[in-house]
């Protein structure tokens, strides 16, 4: 594992946040790859998917830019994502399964269900990914963190030297946001059952 104190981190992320710098993400990129590539290849064991591991770690890291900065232990930060896509490869199944709650209030499955079903959920998927999204930058972070990437309150609220109770009160409110996404589209698609009985 990189240690960053050979890397004038602070200035290259700041440059990357501030600016959209490729020149200082290229730096970082290369400074990380192979230590990555390394790491993820002893988890995953094979080359390839490897590669793709630490292209999404890096592709994650361009998308998430604006709030690089608020990251304190970048060095462990980057290992602990790519430990963590990593995994999540190698857990892979072909159904799509979503839940979202911190005390299983909802769950949803998109299986092979009627064409109608599908549609219904394909609509909600895209509904839940746009309002988290439109979450605040470290709300929407500690959500993925969470969520996502399986991390503990503790591992986030040290990645990201805030207080567990921070990430506590953010996730609540990322949960609270999607609850109600959930909620409106299902009174949407109620109203449109029951005028199609009206028909």
């Amino acid at each position: 594992m990189h240690s960053d104190k050979r890397l004038p981190i602070r200035s290259l992320l700041l440059n990357v946040q501030q600016r959209a710098c490729q020149k200082s993400f290229r730096i970082i990129f290369d400074f990380y790859y192979q230590g990555l590539l390394q790491y993820t290849t002893y988890i995953v064991g094979n080359q390839e998917i490897a590669e793709e591991v630490v292209s999404e770690v890096f592709v994650y890291l361009w998308k998430h830019k604006a709030s690089l900065t608020g990251i304190k232990k970048f060095n462990s930060f980057i290992y602990l994502k790519a430990k963590h896509l990593s995994i999540d490869h190698c857990r892979k199944v072909k159904t799509l399964t979503t839940s979202i709650t911190d005390k299983n209030t909802y769950t949803y499955h998109l299986k092979n269900n009627s064409p109608e079903h599908q549609m219904i959920e394909q609509e909600l998927f895209v509904k839940i990914n746009l309002a988290i999204q439109a979450l605040p930058t470290r709300c929407q972070m500690i959500y993925k963190l969470i969520k996502d990437d399986g991390m503990k309150y503790d591992e986030v609220a040290e990645l990201l030297n805030i207080s567990k109770k921070t990430v506590e009160n953010q996730l609540t409110i990322a949960i609270k946001k999607l609850r109600a996404t959930i909620i409106s589209h299902d009174v949407k698609e109620n109203k449109k059952i029951k005028e199609s009985f009206r028909l």
